[in-house]
């Protein structure tokens, strides 16, 4: 079998596959972006060296990952290959210019553990260099570097860099003083899609209040500050009646520390999650985190849980004072208990979750620069996309392709936010008095025709476009979803108590692995705001609302924010119709035109909406020219 296409090596690099969940966390999500940019899918195998490759027509990929155990990490991400930090050598040697060499997040360069990694890792990206592969410099921390040396030759590499991107404020100084071209933000690991605990996990956690704790073993701390911070967190546990658990990023480093404390406090537990979604997404049911490791204090804190920070290195400090998280430097860490205690409790008693949260969705919009830098960068395939032609109707969009389910499926792949609007006769003239729901429609993404009246008012302009039904449209995308499994969980809201659930018992019927959470549309103020925590926590992937017109469109417009990456769809009555409520009208009613008239028979109230329909064709038929 021939290859049809170039092959272009993506070889990613960083401190993976040595138990640390942070940095698999990492690995994590430069996988998801590259795969977004890339719309990946598996096509065969070259038959020679039995790699997989994953195509986008003319060209392939493949992605490399140098890891300290490349069987796990091949077995833990969808990686093409993995290879361990000499057997990579020969894989870069072999790169040419249609290649990518990226490091992959992290502090790679910095010589305080000693000169030997930044050596290794300043090397292989030379050696790319040098074979004329593009190099990226993605989500690092830079320094402390002290070795002139190493400091020289780390300039000189970045110089030679077609991107660069930092996670702090501290590294921009320090290529600011170099006069490189970077750009600035935040830590890849803020937008990570986090996992709801499973009941199974639930079972395992002690009763709330919980406080988690992350310590890991470095000089800075030493027997004695060990020893006042488990006073210090005997004394928290008596005053807030709180269960501890103790979280281990790197077992290697962490477990004896944990062990130690575990052995002095009571109600007191040691919990182990190897993998970063499932571990991001527990940050969700805890109340506060006090830890020593970047990336745990960054995962509870784009989960909305309160913080208190024990900086042992640089990287931490810099993220205490970009996110305003309050702590102690180990160094400066007081003898005294009370003292630290007191600083805890204050950040336990008055720091505001919402507040917690508002910071991390603007951190997490931030990481997408990150992507917009890979895309800058990798040679990207030439695709047929799916063309959207945006029309007007009475001054408001329509969107006219022949493949909308294929152009939102491509968004999703890509996590881009989608605002989808179903739009008839009869709310493009509601819009003309209700200035919010025009906006809303202006603001959206994809505007489809849903309604005889649009559908001919094409059809005047020598336009012919079939109808979208709004419910044929959401159960496409719900069975296409469905098959990727419980990673793309689906959210129906709104409709009377009890209809929506049994819209989704429905769909479970036909595709039992779809993951659902579900809501009514009479929600009092207090159970909407915990109904957007749980959407916020869930992030699903296609989110329904059937709050009817103008509402629907007007809440999709004002909460989108809580959801970057799903399609959201007002979807009328629909959910009435899946649950048995309602019947949809007969085929041929749909097939000439007249469902409006169905709906008219079975809710006669609807009589003075149905007006609408002839002021439409007036002034969009008659009028219009």
């Amino acid at each position: 079998m021939e290859k049809t296409g170039k092959v272009i090596k993506v070889i990613i690099c960083g401190y993976y596959g040595q138990g640390n969940v942070g940095d698999e966390a990492l690995l994590v999500s430069i996988l998801s972006q590259l795969r977004e940019l890339f719309s990946l899918q598996t096509v065969r195998r070259n038959p020679e060296e039995e790699i997989p490759y994953v195509s986008d027509h003319n060209r392939f990929y493949q992605t490399i990952v140098v890891s300290a155990n490349p069987k796990k990490t091949q077995k833990d991400h969808p990686v093409d290959r993995a290879y361990s930090r000499w057997g990579i050598i020969r894989q870069v040697l072999s790169l040419g210019k249609n290649d990518v060499f990226i490091w992959g997040g992290g502090s790679l360069i910095q010589d305080v553990t000693g000169w030997k990694s930044p050596l290794y890792y300043l090397t292989l990206m030379k050696l790319a260099q040098l074979k004329g592969a593009k190099t990226i410099a993605l989500a690092q921390g830079i320094g402390p570097i002290r070795n002139p040396i190493i400091k020289w030759l780390t300039r000189l590499v970045l110089a030679n860099c077609n991107g660069i991107s930092v996670r702090d404020n501290d590294s921009a100084r320090i290529l600011e003083k170099w006069k490189l071209k970077f750009i600035t933000a935040a830590d890849p690991v803020w937008a990570l899609d986090s996992i709801i605990p499973s009941e199974e996990l639930e079972l395992q956690l002690p009763p709330p209040p919980r406080i988690a704790v992350n310590l890991r073993q470095h000089p800075l701390l030493t027997p004695q500050k060990l020893e006042t911070l488990i006073q210090t967190l005997l004394q928290l546990q008596q005053v807030t009646k709180c269960n501890i658990l103790l979280l281990p990023f790197q077992p290697s480093q962490d477990l004896s520390v944990c062990q130690r404390v575990a052995e002095r406090i009571p109600n007191c537990q040691i919990l182990h999650l190897e993998n970063p979604r499932k571990l991001k997404g527990l940050f969700s049911r805890l109340d506060m985190l006090i830890g020593m490791r970047l990336h745990s204090l960054i995962m509870a804190a784009s989960e909305g849980c309160k913080c208190f920070a024990l900086s042992y290195d640089p990287k931490v400090t810099s993220l205490m004072k970009e996110v305003g998280i309050e702590g102690y430097r180990l160094e400066n860490l007081p003898d005294d208990k009370e003292t630290i205690l007191e600083k805890i409790l204050q950040v336990y008693q008055t720091e505001d979750k919402h507040l917690w949260q508002q910071k991390a969705y603007s951190f997490a919009q931030s990481t997408q620069q990150h992507k917009q830098l890979l895309l800058e960068v990798i040679p990207l395939p030439t695709t047929k996309e799916t063309t959207i032609k945006t029309l007007s109707v009475l001054g408001l969009p329509l969107h006219v392709s022949d493949d909308y389910e294929g152009w939102l499926l491509k968004r999703l792949e890509r996590g881009v936010s989608t605002h989808v609007v179903t739009m008839n006769a009869e709310m493009v003239m509601m819009a003309r008095k209700n200035p919010q729901l025009a906006e809303a429609i202006k603001a959206a993404d994809l505007v489809i025709p849903d309604g005889s009246g649009v559908v001919l008012y094409l059809r005047k302009k020598g336009i012919r476009q079939k109808k979208v039904a709004g419910i044929e449209l959401a159960a496409s995308l719900i069975q296409k979803i469905g098959a990727k499994g419980e990673d793309y969980p689906v959210c129906f809201y709104g409709a009377a108590p009890g209809v929506a659930e049994k819209a989704a018992q429905f769909w479970l019927q036909k595709v039992p692995s779809l993951n659902f959470i579900c809501n009514h549309g009479y929600l009092s103020p207090s159970e909407m705001e915990v109904w957007c925590e749980q959407i916020r926590a869930v992030q699903p992937k296609l989110i329904l609302v059937a709050l009817g017109v103008p509402k629907q469109e007007i809440w999709i417009a004002n909460h989108r924010h809580l959801v970057e990456n799903a399609i959201w769809i007002g979807v009328g009555g629909s959910f009435d119709i899946w649950a048995g409520v309602k019947k949809r009208a007969p085929r041929f009613f749909q097939e000439n035109h007249l469902e409006w008239l169905y709906r008219l028979y079975q809710e006669p109230h609807r009589w003075r909406r149905m007006l609408a329909l002839p002021h439409f064709f007036w002034v969009a038929l008659l009028r219009d020219n």
